[in-house]
């Protein structure tokens, strides 16, 4: 079976109404590319990795998409200085900081991955899978 690729990418200002144009993104390439299985888990993850770049490092970013069989991968680039951080047990009662802990919990994997070198930023990225049982 050959391996085929797919890929997306878009650049946004960091503004309220990003994380809704990082979803329709998503939808319409998720449709081109007929992966329609992704739209929904990755719709959520997507917003909230483009909500925490807005709200937290508030410089433009971009958002890459990789489609390559099975596997998607949804990655968010920003020019903000700090990495992000988890907390290892999020208060349920707490509005605010569940948005990695979601992330981690519907992806197979995630990272953050600095921008090498003097250069400020990161990609905060992580990988679907399809339900291969389908």
């Amino acid at each position: 079976m050959s391996e085929s690729a797919h890929n997306q990418r878009l650049t946004l200002d960091a503004q309220v109404t990003a994380p809704r144009q990082a979803r329709d993104f998503l939808a319409a390439a998720c449709c081109a590319w007929r992966a329609e299985q992704f739209i929904a888990p990755a719709s959520l993850i997507l917003s909230e990795l483009v909500s925490n770049a807005v709200m937290h490092a508030g410089t433009e970013l971009d958002v890459q998409l990789r489609l390559t069989d099975d596997v998607l991968l949804l990655s968010v680039h920003d020019t903000g200085p700090d990495m992000p951080k988890t907390t290892s047990q999020p208060d349920p009662l707490t509005i605010g900081g569940h948005g990695l802990d979601i992330v981690s919990q519907m992806s197979e994997t995630w990272g953050v991955a600095p921008d090498p070198g003097e250069k400020t930023g990161k990609s905060v990225w992580c990988l679907l899978r399809a339900d291969v049982s389908c």
